[in-house]
This record gives C-alpha cells, sequence and structure tokens, in this order.
C-alpha cells in the first residue's frame, strides 16, 4: 500500500466534465490505507500520522516522505518484530525500475537506521549497503534519501558506530560533490549528516579530510538558499571539534580565511543562519588565541539575544588589532 500511495501521487487525474467530485488515485490509495490499519490493529500509526500532521503530506510528491518517515518509526516503536519481515520487502523494492517506488524505499530504510531497527542492529548492514548501492540513482530523491540514511548511521551506539564511520564519511562527501542537485537537497542532507556525525567519531578519523571539507562548505556559505547557508556554517563550527589537536594550524588558517564571512553573516536576513553564525563562532573562539576575542564572542553572541550589531563590530575590531 506504501508503494501505491507513493505512485498514485504522481498521477494527476484530470476531469473530462470540469467537476473534482470523482476520487483521485492518491484519494483511492490512502482510503484503502485507513481500513488496512484498523483492520491489522496498527492504530499507532494512525496516531502518529495524525500528531505528525501527516495525512496530508502523504498526497503530494514533494512531502510524501515526510509520511512515510513518520509511519516508519511508528512501526519500529510499536511493532519492531515486524520490521526484519519489512526491511526483506523493501530491499526488493529499492532494485524496482519505478523511482517513486523506489523513493519509499530508500525513506522506510533511511528511518529504519534512525530508530536502530527497533532495537535489532543486526538489519544495520543490509540497510546501510542497500542505501550504498543507491549512491548513483538517477532520481536525485532517491539518492537525497540514501544520503540521509547513511547519515543516520550516527544514531547507532558507539561501538557499532566505529565500524561504520568510513562509510559513513565517505558517503557524505560524495552527497557534498553531486552535480545534479540544483536545489541543493542532497548537499544539504550531506552537511547535516556529517555534523551529526563529526559529533560521535574521534579527531583520527577525520584528519585526512578535515581540510577538504572546509573547502567543500565554504561556498555554501553564499548559497541563496537559507537552510543551505545555516547547515554550512553549524558544520563549520563542528568541526572545531578537531581544531586543536594534529590538525590545529591547518585549520586555524581555515577559520581565519571563513571569518569575515561568518561575521557578515550575523546580520543575515534569515533568523536560522544568524543563530547558526552565532553558535560556530562561540565554537570557534578558544582556537582564535585571543582571550579578549573568544570573551567576546560568548558574552555577547547569545543564540536568543538581538546583537547590537554596530557596537560589536567595533569593539571587535579592536580586539583584533
Amino acid at each position: 500500500l506504501l508503494t501505491r500511495i507513493a505512485s498514485a501521487a504522481d498521477i494527476v487525474k484530470e476531469s473530462t466534465t470540469g467537476k473534482d467530485t470523482a476520487p483521485t488515485p492518491i484519494a483511492d490509495a490512502i482510503s484503502a490505507f485507513k481500513p488496512f490499519i484498523t483492520r491489522s490493529k496498527s492504530e499507532f500509526l494512525t496516531t502518529a500520522l495524525d500528531e505528525a500532521e501527516h495525512w496530508a503530506s502523504l498526497e503530494a510528491q514533494d512531502t510524501y516522505t515526510d509520511g512515510f518517515t513518520t509511519i516508519s518509526m511508528a512501526i519500529c516503536k510499536n511493532q519492531a518484530a515486524q520490521v526484519a519481515k519489512l526491511v526483506s520487502i523493501f530491499d526488493e523494492v529499492l532494485k524496482r525500475v519505478y523511482e517513486s517506488q523506489r523513493i519509499v524505499a530508500a525513506a522506510v530504510f533511511a528511518e529504519f537506521i534512525n530508530q536502530q531497527c527497533g532495537g535489532d542492529l543486526s538489519h544495520i548492514n543490509k540497510l546501510k549497503n542497500g542505501l550504498l548501492t543507491k549512491l548513483v540513482d538517477p532520481c536525485h530523491i532517491v539518492r537525497m534519501l540514501c544520503i540521509r540514511g547513511l547519515g543516520n548511521l550516527a544514531s547507532v551506539p558507539d561501538d557499532q558506530m566505529k565500524k561504520h564511520c568510513t562509510t559513513a564519511l565517505s558517503a557524505m562527501m560524495a552527497g557534498m560533490d553531486d552535480r545534479d542537485d540544483p536545489k541543493d537537497d542532497i548537499t544539504l542532507e550531506a552537511m547535516k549528516g556529517l555534523s551529526k556525525i563529526l559529533a560521535k567519531v574521534e579527531e583520527d578519523n577525520i584528519r585526512a579530510i578535515l581540510i577538504n571539507i572546509s573547502l567543500r562548505i565554504r561556498p555554501c556559505f553564499e548559497k541563496d538558499k537559507a537552510p543551505v547557508r545555516a547547515a554550512a556554517i553549524r558544520l563549520f563550527g563542528d568541526l572545531s571539534k578537531f581544531g586543536d589537536g594534529p590538525s590545529k594550524a591547518p585549520f586555524l588558517e581555515q577559520v581565519h580565511a571563513n571569518m569575515v564571512s561568518l561575521l557578515l553573516h550575523l546580520n543575515d536576513t534569515d533568523a536560522d543562519v544568524k543563530k547558526s553564525c552565532k553558535v560556530s563562532l562561540k565554537l570557534l573562539g578558544p582556537l582564535l588565541e585571543s582571550s579578549r576575542t573568544n570573551e567576546m564572542f560568548q558574552k555577547h553572541l547569545r543564540e536568543e539575544s538581538t546583537l547590537m550589531d554596530g557596537e560589536f563590530m567595533n569593539d571587535l575590531c579592536k580586539s583584533l588589532i
């Protein structure tokens, strides 16, 4: 039924009478799904979709992945015993020729990883390998969901994460290199995934690619899409975790190179970008080897407060000189 919903969402039914009284294919699919939930005694799915307000999401091609994610999460939390069967079923769906069906499978796999397969980690490898095979899928939505799922490997326990970190990092780097990403959706997922993974790995895992990451995200500071700017700036701040070890000197060069851009984006038109700048500058402050500058960052760059931009910049310039 989930694959039917995805397929039906792509269909636009044209009326021959000029009236829209006839049910649409997607309405038919969702109408079939609702009694299935009741008869299978899976009312937790109705509750989850109601609470997330994702029934409407299932009706549109650009949002139905949100609904599939909610359904997958609810299954892991309420019917974990069914996850193994669903992994086998959707592993075959992921290989099908119809992209809408591959989208469903990728969305389900991504959330199963995020939910640790309802507690049964023995399926993680199969999920990971399935998503890896689709990083070159012709459909950019499938590729985006694969990057999301591989980034969700950060959700598994630390001992498991150590086994997957190299693969996950490579996948995020590949996502940032995707050339067929006109709306930067894959780039955004890759940066979000990297931020999650960086919180779980050690410096020696990231040392070889630290500067490469810094260079790749720098152009994203100036993207038109505000969430991309915010994610890139936040990711650069997260890299500060690795900036006080063997990579300190080259990373400090990146901090200096990006400082003007970060300071300018404190006055960005988007509130989330401003917040990301404040958070990142506070994380980077201790690396600047200037106690006065760091003190200013920690004192004045409060996430929810309004920054007196002119006064702050004037005092900051004095401290830098």
